[in-house]
């Protein structure tokens, strides 16, 4: 019987398919007189098969944080403010600390940056560089970073850390700590 985890997550065929190679890999150790119980063998095959799809789901899921932080970038240069701000979650928890003072909640956070970037020459063109993405946990993630403005008067930059939570099948931000390094 395979459990509900594999059948859920359509692992069953893969399973079946490398049950043969499982087998001859376990008959040659039994060849070299080392005997493993049926549970031990279940164990190890287990443990190989969630780690590798931890790996896979791990790489998804960092490309779908990276993706949410490039359509930020690109609606920044666009200069729509509105589209930036997709990236974040819609929530009154949603967290913005930076330069000594803390907003709560999306809406605040929006009228923010409409009020400190009300042009798009006062936006600039952003980047984002040397990006870290490290998973906490299955839907947990901190993204570190250095972001950069170009614009005619001036070239801020700073650091940046956001967590991202994974809620209703997408990654957005829940807190964002940023710094400036002028």
């Amino acid at each position: 019987m395979i459990p509900a985890f594999f059948r859920r997550r359509k692992y069953a065929q893969d399973l079946l398919k490398y049950r043969k190679i499982f087998s001859l890999i376990f008959q040659s150790f039994s060849y070299l007189g080392v005997h493993f119980s049926m549970k031990t063998i279940l164990v190890v095959i287990m443990f190989v098969v969630v780690n590798a799809l931890n790996a896979q789901n791990s790489e998804q899921s960092k490309q779908q944080i990276r993706f949410v932080m490039d359509k930020q970038v690109a609606g920044w240069n666009s200069g729509n403010i509105d589209s930036f701000m997709l990236g974040y979650a819609q929530f009154d928890s949603l967290r913005f600390a930076s330069g000594g003072s803390v907003t709560y909640g999306w809406k605040n956070m929006l009228e923010r940056y409409k009020k400190n970037y009300p042009t798009k020459e006062k936006m600039g063109y952003l980047t984002f560089d040397q990006i870290s993405i490290d998973l906490i946990s299955p839907d947990a993630a901190v993204a570190f970073g250095k972001w950069s403005l170009k614009r005619s008067t001036d070239e801020p930059w700073g650091l940046f850390t956001l967590l991202f939570k994974h809620k209703n099948g997408v990654w957005r931000i829940v807190h964002d700590h940023t710094s400036s390094g002028n």
